[in-house]
């Protein structure tokens, strides 16, 4: 008897991995025919040289085989009473009519065979029912259509023949907006509790376990085609960083050298309206050349995220806090007396300079106007320094819920204002922005657990305009959304085709206590965002969706829409941007507390409670969601590389031991879900080197659960 530890070669016992037919429908790892004979030849001639000790001949037991084993892994009882006699259980239906049990039907074996039958096929055509009833809603405020996701799924296979028009000839009103969001909203509620939810839970789970099934039995072969590939790996691949803080994309280091750079050139420069010059700025912050290159200290990095960058104004007068303010006057801001000049060449000289030729940056600037001259002067900055409209840099507008601090300032006096403030520049006079606007991707609603509210709840926002929105208190999300969708429509049809921005938000805190404003369409703003993403959210991405995962059917509805999600995973375990040790009352000598990093929410959890693997990114992943890493904040994350992006994606793999395919499938996922993909988006792995047998992998998985639905 042959050891099983024995070498045999493959020709003489058939490997697994091909016994079965390319076109065999059963085979669910194959997928669809897409493989060519000569690629095949090509893989066989590599493992007819191999043996039993090279290749997965035997796979491991993982939760998949389990729920195959048990009978079906989506089985679900129906909702019926049972009653025991004996040990045996009967439902009601398999009693005669006079009360005793039917011999014929039990010998038929109708009471075994009903646990395994089961509920399965009335959740799933509910489930269907579902999926079909967003669909159109996203129809009928995106114009986006199964066509389009097929494409963007699969471009070789569905062609692009009804592409996604920029802007809609005519949007719903927000009464009727409104009403689909509460009827959404009950639709969701059916799902959110009892057997569905459970159904649900299940289906998520099911694609998990499917895709480690998949691995386990295809992993040598997606490594053998990647090794096909050839001038190709992870790093001459494209990929794109879609949410790089523009505050925030430098680090530290860079930063701290970039001044001393300054004062070591040009010291006696003045550098701010009331005549003063750079080093005696530095001088009066005590800050000399004995004691360190670090200006930029840890102290300044929490008062900069926590006092400062909330609502971009002082809170504090005494020295330190101003020698801070002057810094950031300085060398963070575009509109100051150097006309942003220091700014613009520590973006050149410290950032772009020691990126990768293969990344795209699409940097994502904060909407907090000191005046109504805000668009000029960004315009103006823009088109004077080159290096700012390199062809890898691209703009995001971030949009903050900051309509009560404009107002308490006085800079508008309702919602009306607070729109024209944002957009009228751009409607009135199009064509002396159209170069900058052509260099914006997307404009995101970013909503915080710090966001003020007085109300609890606005019953018929429709009736209420925003001239009539006259007083202070913050409209919900959906009324943001809304609005801002109504007018960056309006601007995309004027400079079509120049421009194409796209809207999204993020994923809102998953609190409880954080009451949704929007009428009655749910009881939390978590879900209040995510709907509004799913209906008005034209650029497929969700940022922030660390969150997303407490929702089992969101989740799902995000895998089946194709919908990008954007992760920063060393950002959530950054000291300064999510588990941080920050002193809220530090003259006052109040104890610290730390900053949750799945809400924002401020509480006394530890920060080392806080670990890499509790980012769920990697789960979603390998469910099929179109995962993407993101930088965030490199100033805020204690980056310790010059390209902080190829480190997001190094730790991912060394965490995670991810292989080639999996990294350069995270890559291509950037790409896919940016609005680059007319440019780069190429499905042939000779582009992206992610192998051909994952992407039909990824293919066929989404089209078996759509299939009921679009075939």
């Amino acid at each position: 008897m042959t050891s099983i530890n024995q070498a045999i070669p493959l020709k003489e016992k058939p490997s697994m991995l091909y016994s079965l037919e390319e076109n065999d429908e059963t085979n669910i790892f194959t997928g669809p025919s897409n493989f060519t004979k000569t690629s095949s030849k090509l893989v066989s001639s590599f493992t007819s040289k191999l043996t039993l000790d090279d290749v997965d001949m035997i796979g491991l037991w993982t939760k998949y085989d389990t729920q195959m084993f048990n009978g079906s892994p989506l089985f679900m009882p129906e909702e019926e009473e049972r009653i025991n006699v004996n040990g045996n259980y009967f439902k009601d239906n398999d009693y005669d009519s006079e009360g005793h049990i039917d011999d014929q039907r039990f010998h038929e074996g109708s009471v075994s065979n009903f646990f395994r039958k089961g509920n399965t096929a009335k959740l799933e055509k509910d489930l269907h029912a579902l999926i079909q009833y967003v669909s159109d809603l996203r129809e009928k405020y995106t114009g986006f259509t199964w066509d389009n996701l097929k494409h963007i799924v699969s471009p070789n296979e569905f062609q692009n023949d009804n592409a996604i028009i920029p802007f809609l000839p005519e949007i719903p009103s927000m009464e009727e907006f409104e009403n689909d969001c509460k009827k959404f909203s009950d639709k969701i509620d059916e799902f959110s509790s009892g057997i569905k939810a459970q159904y649900i839970e299940k289906k998520v789970y099911y694609l998990i376990d499917k895709f480690a099934l998949f691995q386990n039995l295809r992993c040598k072969e997606e490594n053998l085609q990647s090794k096909l590939v050839p001038h190709r790996d992870f790093y001459n691949v494209f990929k794109t960083d879609v949410n790089l803080l523009f505050n925030g994309c430098f680090s530290q280091q860079q930063l701290n050298n970039f001044i001393w750079l300054k004062i070591q050139q040009e010291p006696d420069r003045v550098v701010l309206e009331n005549g003063q010059k750079l080093i005696e700025i530095i001088n009066e912050g005590k800050r000399t050349a004995d004691l360190g290159l670090k200006i930029v200290d840890d102290e300044f990095l929490e008062w900069y995220q926590y006092d400062y960058l909330p609502n971009h104004i002082n809170i504090n007068d005494n020295d330190r806090i101003k020698f801070y303010q002057n810094i950031v006057h300085i060398f963070l801001d575009h509109d100051n007396f150097i006309g942003g000049e220091y700014l613009a060449g520590l973006l050149d000289s410290q950032v772009f300079s020691n990126r990768s030729e293969h990344q795209v940056f699409w940097l994502s600037i904060d909407f907090v106007p000191k005046n109504s001259d805000w668009w000029d002067t960004l315009n103006e900055w823009v088109n004077k320094y080159d290096e700012l409209s390199r062809d890898k840099v691209d703009w995001n507008l971030r949009i903050y819920r900051n309509y009560p601090l404009l107002f308490a300032k006085g800079m508008v006096k309702n919602f009306k204002e607070y729109l024209d403030l944002l957009f009228e520049p751009l409607l009135k006079t199009p064509s002396k922005y159209k170069n900058l606007l052509s260099k914006f991707k997307c404009f995101d609603i970013i909503c915080l657990h710090r966001d003020k509210y007085l109300r609890q709840n606005f019953e018929l926002l429709s009736t209420t305009s925003p001239e009539s929105w006259d007083f202070g208190d913050n409209p919900s999300i959906a009324y943001y959304m809304y609005h801002i969708y109504v007018k960056v429509n309006q601007i995309n049809k004027i400079l079509h085709p120049l421009a194409n921005i796209k809207l999204r938000n993020n994923c809102a805190p998953h609190n409880t206590e954080r009451i949704s404003q929007f009428g009655k369409i749910g009881n939390t703003i978590y879900r209040e965002s995510i709907m509004c993403n799913l209906l008005l959210g034209t650029s497929q991405q969700l940022l922030s969706a660390e969150r997303l995962w407490s929702s089992p059917l969101f989740t799902y509805l995000y895998y089946i829409f194709q919908i990008g999600c954007v992760f920063s995973p060393l950002s959530t375990v950054s000291r300064f941007y999510g588990g941080a040790t920050y002193m809220l009352g530090k003259k006052d000598g109040i104890s610290n507390h730390h900053v949750n990093v799945l809400t924002n929410d401020i509480s006394y959890e530890k920060a080392s409670d806080y670990k890499y693997k509790g980012n769920p990114f990697m789960l979603m992943h390998e469910m099929g969601i179109v995962v993407s890493l993101s930088s965030h904040s490199v100033f805020l994350n204690c980056s310790y590389t010059h390209d902080p992006l190829l480190e997001e994606y190094g730790v991912a793999a060394s965490i995670y031991l991810l292989s080639s395919c999996d990294i350069c499938e995270l890559a291509l996922n950037s790409v896919r879900s940016s609005s680059n993909e007319r440019n780069m988006w190429v499905d042939e792995s000779s582009v992206h080197n992610v192998p051909q047998i994952r992407r039909s992998y990824r293919i066929y998985t989404w089209k078996k659960e759509v299939e009921p639905i679009l075939y």
